[in-house]
């Protein structure tokens, strides 16, 4: 099957799937033994796909969601997962159930974001804190392996343009927040990503100063017009 010349493949379907799993891939990246086996741990109904093509990661999965839409899937919630992590226990189960929980007391709350650790080329543990804008206008301190409301992820539209690249995931959630929609965290959800030299997660500290100066012209900057406008602090 095909989405615009990217290969879309069936990993795991279940009968009427709550959860639409897409994991983008790279013509020459295979999706490893460790995510396979602690997605299926999950008990969630499920639709998992593979997104393949030589396009950015975004635009991949953006290719897998249009796919799932053309097949009128309708399924509720939506998660990118990277083809190289290891989901602790439960962790699907949980954020469904905790973006749930906090979007019936809140409903500008559309996605949920876990714990997670880097192991490997870079080592790093990062603890999911509050939602906070100020410091997400600061820098991005939430994975892109979030779990979204999909009508949500449609309706605003993923940021995929290559001048943002290595940055894209934290363009789009500064999007999201210019449109009235937050995260919330998932505090019982955790997983762990293998990081290796070539991760553009290990990229050097002057393109990511470059892309950064782009995210503060094209998205930081029209959250602070705009809530100026109304007279609202940025931290509402």
């Amino acid at each position: 099957m095909e989405e615009n010349g990217n290969k879309i493949k069936i990993i795991h379907e279940d009968e009427n799937p709550e959860l639409l799993v897409v994991t983008p891939l790279l013509p020459d990246h295979k999706i490893s033994k460790e995510t396979k086996t602690s997605i299926k741990r999950n008990k969630i109904k499920k639709l998992w796909i593979s997104s393949e093509g030589t396009n950015n990661i975004p635009m991949n999965a953006k290719y897998g969601l249009l796919w799932a839409n053309k097949m009128e899937y309708n399924i509720p919630f939506y998660i990118m997962i990277d083809r190289d992590i290891i989901l602790g226990r439960e962790m699907l189960d949980r954020m469904a159930k905790n973006l749930v929980q906090n979007h019936a007391k809140q409903n500008k709350v559309v996605y949920t974001y876990a714990n997670f650790e880097f192991k490997g080329h870079v080592n790093k543990k990062f603890p999911c804190q509050p939602f906070n804008i100020n410091k997400l206008m600061q820098g991005n301190y939430i994975s892109s392996n979030s779990m979204f409301f999909t009508q949500i992820v449609n309706e605003i539209g993923l940021v995929t343009d290559d001048h943002f690249k290595r940055l894209l995931d934290w363009c789009f959630l500064l999007k999201l927040f210019y449109y009235d929609y937050i995260g919330t965290s998932c505090p019982n959800a955790s997983f762990v990503a293998t990081s290796t030299k070539d991760d553009i997660s290990a990229g050097s500290p002057q393109d990511y100063w470059v892309k950064q100066q782009r995210v503060t012209e094209y998205f930081i900057k029209p959250i602070l017009e705009d809530k100026a406008k109304q007279g609202i602090p940025p931290s509402k």
